[in-house]
């Protein structure tokens, strides 16, 4: 990956390559602290989705449980579409076990949608809990599912390129503006463990006296 991005990088000038290098690792590390958010929400809606299953005695939960945590995988529809076979499984036990059933797809994508998603995606990318709704709304409605899926990545990006390019019209070097748009202040230096001798003091009269 590295190669990839030195390769990259060569194709702007020596004087830019800095500055791209920096708005690449932002974009870089954006969309991974992103797709860590969406896996953790799968694992959660997975696991919530066996113990729930299970308890209302529905067959199969186990491979049910990992359609649910795929399917969060897809935002809007894929979690509607993963319930359809828990449905229909729900079905061949009686028609109480399908009611209960649908209950619990409800309820858990109410606790995701206004709980999980604003909490666990917003600390991933750094965003509030409104900016997150709002930019999967807007994404969602612009670009449909593809802009659900990249609304959050791509406005916590389009924010930290905002601020390396503030900072460096600043007069901030490359390396502090990448630090103070990731992480709103520079990291500290750490002090030198060998730090210079302090300068000898020459001899008062006195001491030159008794010498």
């Amino acid at each position: 990956m590295r190669d990839l991005r030195q390769s990259a990088l060569r194709l702007f000038p020596r004087s830019r390559r800095p500055r791209v290098d920096a708005a690449a690792r932002e974009v870089t590390e954006k969309v991974s602290a992103w797709l860590a958010g969406q896996l953790l929400l799968a694992f959660i809606i997975g696991a919530t989705s066996a113990v729930g299953l299970w308890a209302l005695g529905v067959p199969f939960f186990y491979v049910l449980a990992l359609l649910s945590a795929v399917g969060e995988l897809i935002p809007i529809v894929g979690p509607i579409i993963s319930a359809i076979p828990a449905l229909a499984v729900a079905a061949t036990v009686s028609p109480k076990t399908v009611l209960f059933v649908l209950i619990f797809f409800v309820l858990q994508q109410q606790l995701e949608n206004h709980i999980l998603v604003p909490k666990v995606m917003g600390d991933a990318v750094e965003l509030h809990p409104a900016v997150m709704i709002m930019s999967l709304v807007i994404g969602g409605a612009l670009f449909g599912i593809g802009g659900a899926i990249l609304a959050a990545p791509t406005v916590a990006a389009g924010r930290d390129l905002y601020r390396y390019g503030f900072h460096r019209f600043g007069g901030e070097q490359p390396a502090g503006a990448f630090e103070l748009a990731l992480h709103g202040a520079k990291r500290p230096v750490p002090p030198d463990p060998h730090p210079p001798a302090p300068p000898a003091t020459p001899p008062s009269e006195a001491e030159a006296a008794l010498g």
